[in-house]
């Protein structure tokens, strides 16, 4: 086999083993908790994630995800968190550190590193391509119109900035020119520091 073949097929096989475990994760998570968020809690936390403007909605509306920050059983405080739909294929569920089910979550709020919600969509929205991968959007902290938001993000972290310092009512495209000479500052989208919570809202 030559060796981008097995370069290729070694990527499958630890694809089909990540999925795996995530599975089996979810599996026991759902046993032992269930899905439906807040469990048999008082609070109904659909409501409350409601009551304080937290569902995103995704693909025109056809999915709804919520970023926040949760306390969850067994783990505590979550933030960022990020709240799933329980029918996504386990092979869409996003980027994340730690898994978590409905059931844990004993309190929702929002996260200090959620985007404003126009910039979220902004983030979103973009289609265009640069260098291979999707535009960021050009943020404005303080007055200042030079920090970059990775497309399809939820959350901003940069230094002591958090999303909840972005300017919520202005959003642009950056210049391409300035750009590739490196005048913006790139804002982490955390991915790889979420808590997901595979729930039924």
């Amino acid at each position: 086999m030559p060796e981008s073949g097995a370069q290729e097929h070694g990527k499958n096989r630890g694809r089909e083993e990540y999925l795996r475990r995530v599975r089996e994760s979810l599996a026991q998570l759902q046993s032992k908790y269930g899905l439906e968020l807040g469990g048999a809690g008082e609070i109904d936390l659909t409501a409350e994630a409601r009551r304080l403007q937290l569902p995103q909605p995704l693909l025109n509306n056809q999915t709804i995800v919520i970023p926040c920050q949760a306390e969850l059983k067994d783990l505590g405080l979550a933030d960022p968190c990020l709240i799933v739909p329980s029918s996504w294929p386990v092979e869409l569920l996003p980027t994340h550190k730690q898994l978590a089910v409905g059931g844990q979550v004993r309190s929702i709020g929002r996260s200090t590193y959620s985007l404003p919600k126009y910039v979220m969509d902004a983030a979103w929205g973009s289609t265009q391509v640069w260098q291979g991968s999707l535009m960021p959007v050009l943020a404005v902290i303080d007055g200042d119109e030079k920090y970059l938001v990775r497309a399809n993000s939820w959350f901003f972290r940069l230094g002591n900035f958090r999303g909840h310092d972005i300017d919520p009512s202005s959003v642009n495209e950056p210049d391409e020119r300035d750009l590739k000479r490196g005048a913006y500052l790139w804002g982490e989208d955390l991915n790889s520091e979420i808590t997901l919570v595979v729930g039924k809202f």
